[in-house]
């Protein structure tokens, strides 16, 4: 199982953080507006019901006789909401056509006269609104009746207007003393929602990893629908999964054939030529042509054994990592590469997780080129210490150097470096993909950089392993 890694905030997660955040948080000062839209409707309509119902009252509390304004519950009149000015009072006037003011309450005192308005006999009563000094009202207005019939009476009844727009400075300085809070729940809300939505992807994508780092025959087994987007990205997973399998298999199949069919005849053929070296020859030339025969089948076996390894990568390494003696390998490599050139600094002690020989071959050809690409007589430095619970080991030359734009091409296959100093760059360009593939396979990395003194390191971290 592979180690999760996953950052708590990735550049998806604070866009669309940021996204539900400002989208929530306009949502929220839009439905404040509203309510408040619907609030000042709600107080208006309240205070339209009240007016229609007091003036009912008043209606009933007056009368018309022989022209005259007869008050019948003079109680209705000396009420409070009629005394005094408030926020609940009401304000009446009565007058006729003749502009003739008959009744008064008593807290119109307090504010002035109503002006005079004369509605349509035949309509309902009616409203309007006015402003008295400064205070704006709300009116309305209706006839009284006289036999049953509409006289040329007009009562006028007013209160405040139902504004609760009045009381917006208040709202809003509460609005923004608790904004803080509300942004900070909202921030948090929008957080948990966009981890929790992708959290089947980040599962999906544990499942993926985990398959592609130990075998490609398990799936992906989500539970989601077929027709649902998770269930689609898991079954084009699956698919995916399958037709890297199959093609996996062939290159399979195709690297042990080639294993059989072109090392085999390589290898008689090496055999066939050593053979005929070890004869004498009677022309010099023909021992000529039989050794840069000889030569050239030992590089074109070297040439399919690297490129077997390469391709079967890190399953034929991780099948042997076993432990491997860094310290004791490094210090044999005086033994088979015999130059006084040559000068190996290492700590005793230095374990790591691999296959000896394939080891062997990384520091081999690392040695070899340094050599190959330094002038003669140029110190080759390889040490090897821990550092940090990694086990690091640099190859340094006094070389030519490597050029920058170079240092990107160098681990690929086939990618000859030219050193500048021959007229065709040497090697055949595998020796470095096969080094940097055995390192990645020992789950270690490879980097370049330059010697300070002149030339090129190659710089090799493992992960350090502790024997006992």
């Amino acid at each position: 199982m592979m180690k999760n890694n996953r950052p708590v905030l990735t550049r998806t997660i604070v866009r669309n953080v940021f996204w539900n955040t400002l989208f929530i948080t306009g949502l929220y000062f839009a439905l404040n507006i509203v309510f408040l839209l619907i609030i000042n409707h709600e107080a208006a309509r309240i205070r339209d019901n009240q007016l229609i119902h007091e003036i009912e009252h008043l209606k009933n509390a007056l009368c018309i006789d022989c022209d005259s304004l007869v008050i019948e519950n003079p109680k209705e009149f000396k009420e409070r909401a009629l005394t005094v000015v408030s926020p609940s009072s009401f304000f009446l006037q009565v007058y006729n056509q003749n502009r003739e003011i008959l009744l008064q309450s008593e807290n119109l005192k307090y504010i002035g006269d109503l002006p005079l308005y004369f509605p349509h006999k035949q309509s309902r009563d009616r409203f309007s609104t006015i402003i008295v000094g400064e205070i704006s009202l709300r009116v309305i207005y209706g006839y009284l009746k006289e036999n049953n019939k509409t006289s040329n009476v007009i009562i006028q009844l007013a209160t405040q207007k139902a504004n609760i727009f009045q009381f917006m400075p208040n709202l809003i300085f509460y609005d923004l003393l608790s904004f803080p809070f509300v942004f900070i729940l909202i921030l948090l809300g929008s957080f948990v929602l966009v981890r929790r939505g992708f959290a089947p992807i980040n599962k999906i994508i544990d499942l993926a990893n985990n398959i592609s780092a130990t075998q490609l025959n398990q799936r992906l087994d989500y539970d989601a629908s077929p027709t649902d987007e998770l269930g689609r990205l898991r079954d084009t997973l699956n698919n995916l999964f399958d037709r890297l399998q199959r093609h996996i298999e062939q290159i399979s199949q195709f690297t042990d054939n080639a294993s059989h069919q072109l090392m085999s005849p390589l290898t008689v053929l090496k055999s066939e030529l050593e053979y005929i070296l070890r004869k004498q020859h009677e022309h010099s030339d023909c021992r000529d042509t039989f050794t840069v025969m000889y030569e050239q089948t030992d590089r074109m076996i070297k040439i399919v054994r690297t490129l077997l390894i390469l391709a079967k990568e890190a399953n034929a390494i991780q099948n042997e990592r076993s432990v491997l003696n860094v310290s004791k390998l490094i210090q044999n490599m005086n033994k088979t590469i015999q130059r006084k050139e040559l000068f190996i600094e290492v700590q005793n002690g230095l374990y790591v997780r691999g296959d000896e020989e394939y080891f062997y071959m990384v520091m081999q050809n690392l040695i070899n080129n340094a050599f190959k690409y330094s002038d003669t007589g140029r110190p080759v430095r390889v040490s090897a210490f821990l550092e940090h619970k990694k086990v690091i080991i640099k190859v340094c030359d006094q070389g030519y150097g490597i050029p920058a734009e170079q240092k990107e091409k160098i681990f690929e296959r086939f990618y000859r470096f030219d050193d500048g100093k021959s007229k065709t760059p040497s090697g055949f360009g595998l020796g470095l993909p096969l080094v940097q593939s055995i390192v990645t396979a020992m789950g270690g990395a490879i980097s370049i950089q330059d010697n300070p003194t002149g030339g090129t390191c190659f710089i090799i971290s493992l992960d350090a392993l502790s024997v006992k």
